[in-house]
């Protein structure tokens, strides 16, 4: 049980961070205004990206992990998902 709350709660927390940073990313961009066309956008571009991060962390073992004892082939792993997933949400939009 404590390992399914474990993994709930560290799911839960990087799709709040994946939504916070493509926001952000969106305020960056568009110099704090962000025009309705690509509010309009931002749902699809939203569950996109959180599909293809976590897909990627899953895929790389992130969250089997045993952070206490977080190690430079942890960080690696990291890495690696988060290009995974950025990189293959750029070569969807790029077809």
């Amino acid at each position: 049980m404590y390992k399914y709350t474990r993994l709930v709660t560290m799911l839960a927390i990087d799709i709040i961070l994946i939504t916070l940073s493509v926001f952000a990313a969106y305020l960056l961009r568009f110099d704090f205004s962000i025009r309705n066309q690509f509010i309009e956008t931002f749902p699809y571009v939203f569950i996109m990206l959180t599909v293809l991060m976590i897909g990627s962390f899953c895929l790389f073992k992130i969250y089997k992990r045993i952070w206490k004892y977080a190690s430079v082939g942890d960080l690696l792993a990291i890495f690696k998902g988060a290009i995974l997933g950025t990189g293959a949400f750029f070569l969807i939009h790029q077809i």
